[in-house]
């Protein structure tokens, strides 16, 4: 029973949509008994008669656009004059919209013609003088034409030509406007063809104003990039769905048949590949028109044998299909269009066929209660009904619009209700499960938390004692491979000279050897020392005492307490102060920093030669927003320092070159660690051959600010 009711309603819809189209199909015009053609102004199709159409009492701002369909007058076989000085009766007529092959009185569709038409203005334009714009649209003719209008050349799509090789081909829909100040408007198109199945003023070109022809241009251009568009997304989508899951080829399929549907979009009605892309010739868009409707068949029956394999009807049929799509492919690609547009019914045919075969394989596929065959049913109806209307459409059985692209949409529609019914359920069957294990699990739930916790717990105590213990581990690791190799070397020369001593090889009495004992036990004690300092700082245990001072003063006193001390050595000292007095103050540890400027000026001092400089240079930057630093910078004009050696100056026991006097090596390191104490930084730029320029900053506050504040 449920079944009946489903497919009576399916046949009720069918009929519903058919319905438009076969009224229009079967509606004649109705002309009076006494034979006289009707007045066009008061006939309810407004159609031309004799060449001439009344808009007497039309309003374009009530009525909109006007179809200039009906009865044209016409000249075979010759480009006329586009403003003639004869009458009317010396032409004869045609019927637009028609093609030149189906006419009541059928001509070649090869060929070249002059279309005339005289449109009277409304009424009330008559009574004034004002010159009013108005713009007319040109849908797909074909092939090639030029548009006159009051004699004057507004429009020239492709080229119209007395034979084939003088015309060039294009039939992009196309606006032009116009302004008018009489009472009429004389409208001549030269029209010709010689590449393709059809000729003619197949069409209804539309009037109005120029904004009504510019918003219903933009209007279709806009729905079928829109179409294309969605199709395009939707293929994208699938094809993901497809690389996801490459074992159900059913998705690909699916966007295959989206994009072929989006070429044909983009190919036809609006022509948007030539709009947007003008080099795109004719014979190519047509190409594609073509192609892209074989493919749409191919993949639409390779997606739903796909979807329903077990309802496939003669599965060789559905092979003889594909074969003949794919010949036909290569037949419109190497043919030119004159070629294979003749072939129209071919192709129509094939589409029935197909399409009937496919709605076979769905309906199958329903009375076995496949999951979603009812949804591919309806969707596949529609879509079988739109293939009927274009195929009517095309061979001018009825007046309608090519509906591939609404149908496909509808269609896609359908399938989005089908996937999210098959999502549907399997959320169903999930949830189901799921409360099912929530029940199982529910009394181990709490037992197992409280474990996890713990476990987390344990887990957490242990990684920071392992970090702890890894971390001090590395850290005496370290420090005791730097400390014995900083004292191996003094320890073996001690060594030396005493058991040299003991051994009778060094002579007793040499003071010079025992002088060198003694400087190597100073140098040992230097190396403790500067351990324990360094340990302080880095363990938070020294004790700074700071003091307010003027930063830039006390580096003034520092410079000139050191002065002699450096020009004793033959090394010019210059001191650049950037930093005015009185208007910074500094919180800093004055003997620490002491410290600090010593140990950078007599490193400078140890590698500078005799004639060369040392500047001190300070300068204030602002190393963050509002918090000033003052800098102090210690350039030699040393041998400079490699590359290699920069990152590590400032580690433990790091040496690069040897003087007179060895250092221990932890010198640098401490600098940084008073430094860093102070809210500071250190840093260093060199280079071989261009001497070293060490630098220490620390932060430093406006003295008035202070003053404030105390």
């Amino acid at each position: 029973m449920l079944r009946k009711l489903w497919v009576s309603a399916l046949i009720l819809f069918t009929i519903a949509l058919m319905a438009p189209w076969l009224t229009s199909a079967m509606e004649q015009p109705k002309v009076p008994s006494s034979g006289e053609l009707p007045d066009p102004a008061t006939s309810p199709s407004l159609k031309a008669v004799n060449g001439m159409l009344s808009l007497n009492d039309w309003d374009f701002a009530r009525d909109g656009t006007v179809q200039l369909q009906g009865d044209w007058l016409v000249e075979w076989e010759t480009m006329g004059d586009p403003n003639p000085k004869v009458t009317e009766h010396s032409f004869g007529t045609v019927k637009v919209p028609s093609s030149w092959g189906n006419l009541p009185e059928p001509r070649s569709d090869y060929g070249l013609a002059t279309y005339r038409l005289r449109v009277l203005l409304p009424e009330e334009w008559r009574t004034s003088d004002q010159v009013r714009p108005l713009a007319i649209y040109m849908p797909d003719v074909a092939t090639a034409y030029t548009l006159w209008i009051d004699g004057q050349q507004v429009l020239k799509v492709g080229q119209a030509g007395a034979n084939k090789e003088e015309m060039v081909a294009s039939n992009v829909p196309r606006t032009a406007s116009f302004a008018v100040n009489r009472d009429w408007l004389d409208i001549t198109i030269h029209i010709s063809n010689f590449v393709q199945r059809k000729g003619g003023l197949w069409t209804t070109p539309l009037l109005g104003t120029a904004d009504q022809i510019a918003r219903y241009h933009q209007t279709k251009l806009i729905v079928d990039n829109a179409q294309a568009g969605i199709l395009i997304v939707m293929a994208i989508f699938h094809i993901a769905l497809f690389f996801w899951n490459r074992k159900e080829k059913s998705p690909f399929f699916f966007a295959m048949l989206c994009l072929a549907v989006a070429v044909r979009t983009l190919s036809s009605s609006q022509m948007t590949l030539i709009y947007f892309f003008p080099e795109f010739s004719w014979e190519w868009n047509t190409k594609l028109e073509y192609m892209s409707v074989l493919a749409a068949s191919q993949f639409t029956l390779l997606y739903f044998l796909q979807m329903n394999a077990r309802s496939v009807v003669l599965p060789r049929l559905s092979a003889i299909f594909i074969w003949f799509g794919s010949f036909y492919h290569l037949f419109v690609l190497v043919c030119p269009a004159s070629v294979f547009t003749a072939t129209m019914n071919v192709l129509m045919t094939y589409l029935v066929l197909i399409s009937s075969y496919v709605l076979a394989i769905v309906i199958r596929a329903s009375l076995q209660r496949e999951d979603g065959a009812l949804f591919n049913l309806i969707g596949m109806s529609v879509f079988f009904i739109c293939v009927l209307n274009n195929v009517l459409y095309y061979n001018f059985i009825i007046v309608s619009i090519d509906m591939t692209a609404i149908g496909m949409l509808a269609f896609l529609i359908l399938q989005s209700l089908n996937v999210t019914n098959r999502f549907a359920k399997a959320y169903n069957v999930a949830e189901e499960t799921s409360a099912k294990l929530v029940q199982l699990n529910q009394s181990l739930d709490k037992q197992v938390e409280d474990r996890t916790h713990k476990l987390e717990h344990s887990h957490r105590e242990l990684k920071q004692a392992y970090e702890q213990l890894s971390n001090i581990h590395e850290e005496r690791r370290r420090l005791f491979s730097d400390i014995s190799h900083e004292l191996g070397h003094p320890v073996n020369s001690i060594q030396g000279y005493i058991r040299g001593m003991i051994d009778g090889v060094v002579p007793q009495g040499k003071t010079e050897y025992l002088h060198t004992v003694y400087e190597k036990t100073l140098y040992l004690q230097r190396i403790f020392q500067d351990l324990i300092a360094l340990e302080r700082l880095e363990s938070g245990q020294i004790e700074l005492e700071k003091k307010q001072i003027d930063p830039s003063l006390f580096i003034k006193e520092l410079v000139d307490s050191y002065r002699w001390d450096i020009e004793e050595s033959d090394i010019a000292f210059q001191y650049l102060e950037g930093v005015p007095r009185d208007e910074y103050c500094a919180e800093i540890d004055p003997s620490r920093i002491e410290q600090v400027f010593c140990n950078l000026l007599f490193n400078a001092k140890k590698f500078t030669p005799g004639g060369g400089t040392i500047t001190i240079h300070t300068t204030i930057v602002m190393e963050k927003p509002k918090t000033p630093y003052m800098q102090v910078t210690v350039q030699d004009t040393g041998a400079g320092i490699s590359e290699r050696d920069l990152p590590h100056l400032f580690e433990r026991f790091y040496q690069v070159r040897k003087g007179d006097r060895q250092g221990s090596g932890l010198g640098l390191a401490i600098v940084k660690g008073i430094v860093a104490s102070h809210g500071g930084h250190v840093g260093v730029q060199s280079a071989m051959s261009e001497g070293s320029r060490f630098y220490f900053a620390i932060p430093v506050a406006f003295a008035s600010a202070y003053r404030m504040r105390r």
